[in-house]
């Protein structure tokens, strides 16, 4: 299975750590743990332990390189290799699956608790608010470089409150 690994194969704090390691290459161990916090949008850093051992396995399955430098080689650099960047990219760009966060999606399976009018009226007040969101989102992307983290923060605050 060496370098065959396919995005559809990793779990998602597999896939999210791989594109870590890839937005911060080269990077130690410790940096992709303690980014961990930023980039899942739960405020708190993947144990150095769990974080060696998804490491281990995306670097198992070819899909992450580890080089060894400074002082006397002890120190780990991780970067991706072509397959892992591939893997990352096919993650980030994979939108079959719905967002687990999403309140919307909830809402929608109550729909045929509403009858037809106020299903009408859900359905476009839903995506009122969705393009809104998507107008946001492209808005604050083109304003910083870091808007995503922000994005990311609000849907988890968002979520917890749900």
């Amino acid at each position: 299975m060496n370098g065959k690994r396919q995005a559809e194969d990793l779990s998602e704090i597999e896939s999210l750590i791989l594109a870590i390691v890839l937005r911060l290459q080269p990077a130690s161990t410790q940096k992709i743990c303690t980014a961990f916090s930023r980039y899942s949008g739960t405020g708190k850093a993947l144990r150095r332990s769990d974080g060696a051992h998804f490491i281990g396995k995306l670097r198992d399955h070819g899909l992450i390189k580890v080089a060894q430098n400074g002082q006397g080689g002890k120190i780990e650099s991780l970067a991706c290799t072509d397959a892992g960047e591939a893997s990352a990219r096919d993650w980030m760009f994979d939108f079959t699956k719905s967002l687990p966060q999403d309140p919307l999606s909830l809402r929608f399976s109550a729909l045929p608790m509403l009858g037809i009018a106020d299903r009408k009226a859900w359905v476009a007040g839903a995506k009122q608010a969705v393009l809104q969101d998507l107008t946001d989102t492209e808005k604050a992307a083109q304003e910083s470089p870091d808007a995503h983290l922000d994005l990311l923060y609000d849907n988890t605050g968002l979520a917890a409150q749900g």
